[in-house]
């Protein structure tokens, strides 16, 4: 039996470069002629996977165990926890569900300066949202590409603000992300990642 190692070189990757968000339609597909929105100063993020575990089932006879059997353990959806280090009103708007208020400043072209999260009726008409992460990969100091970890329908979430005397203040979020079987004609798992050349625009 063969060992088979890496076909290409190992990725190292580095850090959070960006975070972009867009809004999916009320029946989880993609909506391609929305904005994405997007957010360079991400601070930390973290990725944990929903885990439904099989059912185990043991046969005892007399004081001994005869049989043991294990369902296989399920990924069900992903816990997503992230923090970033500056206000972004558009961003806060499409996590909340596209509902609320974004308030601007009126000049040319428009600067977001605000946000007021959705009243109880208004998150009737949330849409979820779709989210991808990219992280540098790199050689020594040098970026040479970027991994890309797209969650395919992430549920609306509201955001939680920290911070203290000496310290900067952050926005965080806990996220549920699950699969999205309309996303496009075969459905989308809960997440895909791959190795790009460059982050979208």
């Amino acid at each position: 039996m063969a060992v088979i190692g890496d076909a290409c070189d190992c990725q190292i990757l580095y850090g959070v470069r960006e975070v972009q968000v867009r809004a999916l339609n009320a029946d989880g597909s993609a909506d391609t002629q929305a904005d994405w929105y997007a957010t360079d100063c991400p601070v930390d993020i973290g990725l944990a996977p929903d885990i439904e575990e099989g059912a185990k089932v043991l046969l005892k006879c007399g004081d001994k165990i005869a049989n043991t059997m294990k369902a296989d353990d399920q990924l069900t959806g992903m816990t997503i926890a992230f923090s970033m280090g500056c206000r972004n009103p558009e961003m806060e708007y499409i996590i909340a569900g596209s509902v609320g208020t974004v308030t601007f400043d009126g000049t040319s072209p428009d600067c977001a300066i605000g946000f007021c999260p959705p009243t109880l009726s208004e998150q009737e008409a949330a849409v979820p949202f779709e989210m991808r992460i990219y992280r540098s990969e790199v050689d020594g100091s040098n970026v040479v590409a970027y991994e890309e970890v797209h969650l395919y329908q992430c549920l609306p979430a509201f955001v939680t603000t920290g911070g203290s005397q000496e310290e900067y203040g952050t926005q965080e979020w806990s996220i549920a992300a699950v699969e999205n079987p309309n996303y496009d004609v075969d459905g989308e798992p809960v997440y895909c990642w791959l190795i790009v050349d460059t982050i979208p625009a």
